[in-house]
């Protein structure tokens, strides 16, 4: 598929032209691609429809799709967490979905290039996560697939760079209430009930988002080496997960990584073997370490010299943009 580079292909009366294949997938590749009319660049992936052999591989690319189509809908220019879809086209042979290019690759390749990442911005991009997650759910949706390589960034800029949640390929709908048994995703950021093969419900999701935060801030998995076991499959990860709980009880960040007690807590609120035990969606989306920082001890005197002062004039709002507008 990487020869398709240098091809032309048209999309909804747009021509495009591959120009890098950017990912790799078990259905096909993911080519960044530029509209010969406007220049702009975008992200085509390309899945070969003969790697679609079970109808529930057809529905899994249907319901990316359908994910990506209500986020659109529901926000102008799209949710501002959520990968942005601009169109799809069904060939002979192909299936394409074009959605917007992030230019800053993804959280991964941040944390490679920066040996993990500092408190702030680990609490600036897991609030963006916060926020995509908080409208999967409000559709009743269910990742399954949350991992840093999925976390996309906007731009090159990270002073501008919004994460944007990508690859819908697993989603299922599930609401509150309800189980399910199939077993998808990646098994370093699968929840202890899907290692294990029992039911799940969308806790599961919260799991994956406790390892990434703990990535973020380690740059390095919690369970994969644990008393020098490496976890080589699924069946030895879990094995170090029950070792790792047996031995320290909870999951607790190295001495080395200095970080504030809300960042702390939520780490080992997300890491619960449990999952009747484990965070709820509704605490998570409070969580304290959410929260934007308290001003430092020199802002609040500037605020405080501000409320004070005698020629206080009336404040008036302005008027917010959008949600979903920038």
């Amino acid at each position: 598929m990487s020869s398709a580079n240098g091809q032309t292909i048209t999309v909804c009366g747009n021509v495009f032209r591959l120009v890098e294949t950017i990912g790799r997938g078990s259905y096909g590749t993911v080519h960044k691609a530029i509209n010969l009319s406007s220049g702009a660049a975008v992200a085509v992936k390309m899945i070969g429809k003969d790697k679609l052999r079970r109808p529930h591989e057809r529905q899994s690319i249907e319901k990316e799709i359908e994910t990506m189509r209500v986020a659109v809908e529901q926000f102008e220019n799209g949710h501002p967490h959520i990968v942005r879809l601009l169109c799809t086209k069904e060939s002979q042979h192909h299936i394409f979905i074009v959605q917007e290019y992030c230019a800053g690759g993804d959280i991964a390749q941040l944390m490679k290039a920066n040996n993990g990442l500092k408190e702030e911005q680990a609490r600036l991009y897991l609030s963006q996560l916060a926020s995509g997650l908080q409208f999967l759910r409000s559709q009743n949706v269910v990742h399954r697939d949350l991992k840093p390589a999925n976390l996309l960034l906007s731009s090159r800029n990270l002073a501008t760079a919004k994460l944007k949640i990508a690859d819908f390929g697993f989603a299922r709908e599930l609401g509150s209430e309800m189980m399910a048994e199939s077993v998808v995703g990646s098994p370093l950021y699968m929840a202890p009930e899907l290692l294990e093969y029992k039911s799940y419900d969308a806790k599961a999701d919260l799991w994956s988002v406790g390892i990434i935060l703990y990535e973020m801030l380690v740059n390095e998995h919690p369970f994969l080496v644990v008393d020098k076991c490496h976890a080589t499959n699924h069946l030895a990860l879990r094995r170090n997960i029950y070792r790792y709980f047996e031995r320290y009880g909870h999951v607790r960040l190295p001495k080395k990584v200095q970080v504030s007690p809300e960042c702390e807590q939520l780490v080992e609120a997300l890491l619960r073997v449990d999952p009747r035990k484990r965070i709820s969606f509704e605490d998570f989306f409070r969580a304290p370490f959410l929260l934007p920082p308290a001003p430092s001890d020199a802002e609040a005197e500037s605020a405080a010299g501000l409320d004070n002062s005698e020629d206080k004039q009336p404040l008036v709002a302005e008027k917010q943009p959008e949600y979903g507008t920038l």
